[in-house]
């Protein structure tokens, strides 16, 4: 989804809706914060020739599709509603 796209469906809403996102492992936290952050796609690791622990398939699950690159790395900008917590 683009910040367009999200704008376009956001103003279909009741302005007065709350905005939330995802608690830590259940329930709700409300949005309070909009950041922007790189990203890139998780890469499938290997150690000693076989894939992890976490294979992609389960990672891509367990942690979502996308990771924050690291300090100074390149990668896609997005944006970020983060959770309390973060």
């Amino acid at each position: 989804m683009t910040v367009a796209e999200l704008i376009a469906k956001l103003s279909e809403l009741d302005p007065s809706l709350r905005v939330v996102v995802n608690g830590y492992e259940t329930g709700f936290d409300v949005a309070s914060t909009i950041r922007t952050i790189s990203v890139q796609p998780w890469q499938a690791t290997k150690a000693s020739g076989i894939l992890g622990a976490w294979g992609a398939d389960e990672r891509m699950e367990y942690e979502g599709e996308l990771k924050q690159c690291e300090s100074g790395a390149q990668g896609e900008q997005v944006v970020w509603l983060p959770r309390k917590s973060c």
